[in-house]
């Protein structure tokens, strides 16, 4: 439970902070409706105690759909696939959901609230006063939008496949990662899944994800984070059924591409959800003071402009949604989002982001944590070592930076000493221990020795096993190929009137120092990208499609040289620059999205999207003194306090940091005592001021214990400034 008044708008007090939401009753299991009426005790309490409430207190009832479908009804006749089920407010069919009024316009329908619910858990509360959660329905919603295109995306790549074209749907689902990977969705690791009929799985995603994918990148970032549909939708023209009149109410003109259509139905639903999201600034009323304290000289609520304008966006996003996906693709959120979210702006003076499940969700994972050991995986048992991923990173953010910025030299040497060093120390570790505890068995080594002459025995045994093993020595990894790996594309080309077969190329390749690999690498892994080179002569085979491993290749910023690289290099028998090998490869970049490496998504310091939306940290309201001065002087006392501790526990001796500690203090107690009593002079004189602050607030009444447990909060607002 949970206060939205307005008093907290005008302290500046958050709606969703943890700390003002009140538990009252804890439901074990999933919200269904029987798990309901099982925690709640009979008669229901919570009902009794909202009868008892005065009437000037309204209440209201906010969550998603499946939770308002198990208070509202428990039968199963809310449910969204049933025909007349999925509207919560009003009975309606789906077949309604393609109706519109005598204007030809969806918004200028009469929506009312006229279902009734007989089986309601709560039924003091009306209907009008059951909000849907905003949040849940934008991420229900981009989550239909993205998996709509994912299956336009492989019944599309169908038709492209017959058409012998170069893009198939493996290389359009791939750009649509990549797009989405650039905004950094799961960490830079969505992937599209399949089943194993080939069809693709339902995409899954949390609010930041959804509003990462929807939202258009901020100004002087569009190269950076490129549309989600690009590379992915053509650009063909699409057959727009839309009349003359309806065209100019959407502002629509001329004729639109595929790309740009849904791309103006992701544009809208975005303007609609951030208007939703907005909680306006309070309007004074006209002959009211200037910085009143008193909610009613305010006008809260959505001005006419916003209404105005969310109104459009709806409208423009309902035609265009149903001329590209049909009216039975129409979700129950939309019809939400499209008929009723603008009444509720109308009627209610309460912006609806104050209506958010976010700060009650919230609220449950903190009460998941300190039940559950601090994560909510029951003690987090399947979670990975935090040091150990730290230590993984860094290793990451090691190898890319000597295969990157250093020279060959640096990074072959680095190779080397890490293959003698690490993997080969482990495996001859364990090899040398398994030698010597049979070579000791052999000779005699008794186990569990008790007597003394046993004992000398073992002593004996182990002076003599110093030449048992003799110690290999590091193998030399040289060579013109050496940490190089190849992939081969395509059929080897004639050279010097010689042909090749790829086998003999792998056993050049071999005898060189090299490798070579069936399949091109994943994503990097913090190696040097360098280090894998695909192999392929254009013209060399006789279909025009260009192979799909070459579109991985380019996808991945791997170099696609000619054959003519490796036999240069084999004869001149040291490695050359990759200038002049390199594939033509212009028309195919243009197709595919450039998929970012693991160290730019784990190192760079570029800021995330989901950043740059929501923007710097709002930061709490405090007095400042008046007197910096005197601020500074004890925040520097104490910083120079905790620099000396910092050194006693790390590198300086008990009596080395005792003395600093002394000195510090000395310094400090050399002040005089004439500026030492004008210091607390101007503390007390601060004091004072925040004192008739507190006295200024009792005065207009903002304190009344008796409404309810969030307006205890107002004076603790003011008096935490007291006890400096």
């Amino acid at each position: 439970m949970s206060v939205v008044n307005h008093e907290l708008r005008l302290r500046g007090m958050s709606y969703h902070d943890p700390k003002e939401m009140y538990p009252v009753q804890i439901c074990y299991e999933s919200d269904s409706r029987d798990n309901l009426e099982e925690n709640m005790s009979k008669p229901n309490f919570l009902e009794e105690w909202l009868t008892k409430l005065s009437t000037d207190v309204k209440v209201y009832l906010c969550g998603d759909h499946m939770f308002l479908q198990s208070v509202l009804g428990g039968d199963g006749e809310l449910s969204p696939t049933s025909e007349d089920g999925w509207n919560l407010y009003s009975v309606t069919k789906k077949e309604e959901k393609k109706d519109v009024a005598k204007s030809g316009l969806r918004t200028d329908l009469d929506h009312k609230f006229d279902r009734v619910h007989p089986n309601q858990l709560f039924p003091s509360i009306p209907l009008s006063h059951v909000i849907f959660c905003i949040l849940h329905g934008t991420v229900r919603i981009v989550e239909k939008l993205l998996n709509l295109e994912i299956e336009n995306i492989m019944s599309e790549g169908n038709k492209l496949e017959q058409t012998n074209s170069s893009m198939s749907k493996e290389d359009l689902i791939k750009n649509l990662e990549v797009n989405i990977n650039k905004r950094r969705v799961r960490q830079g690791n969505f992937r599209v899944l399949f089943d194993k009929s080939g069809k693709p799985e339902p995409v899954s995603l949390n609010k930041d994800s959804a509003f990462a994918i929807i939202s258009p990148p901020p100004s002087g970032y569009e190269t950076r984070f490129p549309h989600v549909l690009s590379n992915v939708l053509p650009s063909r023209k699409w057959q727009c059924s839309l009349s003359a009149d309806m065209k100019r109410v959407l502002n629509i003109t001329g004729d639109l591409t595929e790309f740009e259509l849904v791309k103006m139905i992701w544009q809208s639903f975005y303007e609609m959800v951030q208007i939703l999201r907005s909680d306006p600034e309070p309007v004074l009323r006209a002959d009211r003071p200037e910085g009143s304290l008193l909610v009613d000289d305010y006008i809260f609520g959505y001005s006419d402009n916003q209404m105005e304008t969310y109104k459009f966006h709806a409208e423009r996003f309902y035609q265009l949604y149903i001329l590209r996906y049909t009216w039975k693709n129409v979700t129950p959120y939309m019809c939400k989002l499209i008929d009723y979210a603008s009444v509720f702006m109308k009627q209610l003076d309460i912006p609806l982001t104050r209506f958010q499940a976010e700060g009650g969700e919230h609220a449950n994972y903190l009460h998941n944590c300190y039940y559950y050991q601090h994560t909510t995986r029951h003690g987090g048992k399947h979670k990975a070592d935090p040091i150990l991923a730290v230590l993984s990173n860094t290793w990451k953010r090691l190898c890319h930076d000597i295969n990157e910025c250093a020279s060959t030299d640096t990074a072959q040497a680095f190779d080397e000493y890490v293959q003698r060093h690490t993997a080969a120390s482990v495996i001859q570790r364990n090899w040398r221990g398994l030698i010597l505890r049979r070579k000791l068995h052999a000779a005699g080594f008794v186990q569990n020795a008790e007597t003394h002459a046993d004992k000398i025995k073992n002593i004996q045994l182990l002076a003599n096993l110093e030449n048992v093993v003799p110690k290999k020595g590091p193998t030399s990894l040289l060579g013109c190929l050496s940490l190089m790996t190849f992939v081969l594309a395509g059929p080897v080309p004639k050279h010097k009137d010689k042909k090749y077969t790829q086998a003999e190329v792998e056993k050049l390749i071999c005898s060189c120092g090299g490798k070579v690999r069936k399949k091109i690498p994943g994503q990097t892994k913090g190696r040097s990208t360098k280090k894998y080179i695909i192999l392929y002569n254009r013209g060399g085979s006789k279909t025009t499609k260009m192979p799909g491993i070459i579109r991985q290749a380019v996808s991945r910023n791997y170099p696609v040289l000619t054959y003519e690289y490796l036999f240069d290099t084999v004869e001149k028998k040291i490695k050359l620059s990759f200038s002049g090998y390199e594939v033509d490869l212009a028309t195919v970049r243009k197709r595919v999205s450039i998929e970012p490496s693991l160290h730019k998504q784990h190192f760079s310091k570029e800021p995330h999207l989901i950043t740059l939306i929501k923007g710097p940290r709002k930061r709490k309201i405090t007095l400042k003194p008046k007197h910096r001065k005197v601020a500074r002087n004890v925040a520097v006392f104490y910083a120079l306090k905790r620099r000396a501790e910092t050194k006693l526990r790390k590198k300086m001796s008990f009596a080395e940091s005792r003395s600093e500690y002394v000195k510090l203090i000395k310094g400090f107690s050399s002040i005089k005592a004439e500026q030492k009593s004008h210091y607390e002079n101007q503390w007390r004189e601060e004091k004072e001021n925040n004192q008739a602050l507190v006295q200024r607030v009792n005065e207009l009444e903002l304190y009344n214990s008796s409404k309810g447990p969030a307006y205890e909060n107002v004076p603790s607002y003011y008096n935490k400034y007291t006890k400096c």
